[in-house]
């Protein structure tokens, strides 16, 4: 239950406007690549000049959205990030559920 409010609470931290854009980044990097992390969604959504988000954690509650809709899972696995805000930390590798045209992969 405290995780789900932690989330909400990050979640409001984003515009209707972040959000939608940052949904359609995902889904645009989930139909490309088999695998990704969240430097991945950063690239895509950046490229297209998005609102300011107050929240960068927001990223995290928009995988957590991600993984409930079965748009990609979480894998075992990291890589280190190369965004400098993110000071080469590990990040989660994602794996698609979707590609080519949106048809749902099966785990």
């Amino acid at each position: 239950m405290e995780k789900e409010i932690s989330i909400s609470l990050v979640r409001q931290g984003a515009s209707p406007e972040w959000w939608n854009a940052a949904s359609l980044a995902l889904m645009e990097v989930a139909k490309t690549k088999l695998s990704f992390t969240t430097d991945d969604v950063w690239e895509a959504l950046n490229a297209k000049n998005p609102p300011e988000c107050r929240e960068p954690r927001v990223m995290g509650a928009l995988m957590v959205q991600a993984s409930k809709s079965e748009l990609a899972f979480p894998t075992p696995s990291f890589r280190m990030s190369g965004r400098g805000v993110c000071h080469n930390r590990p990040l989660r590798v994602w794996q698609s559920n979707v590609m080519e045209g949106g048809n749902v992969l099966h785990r």
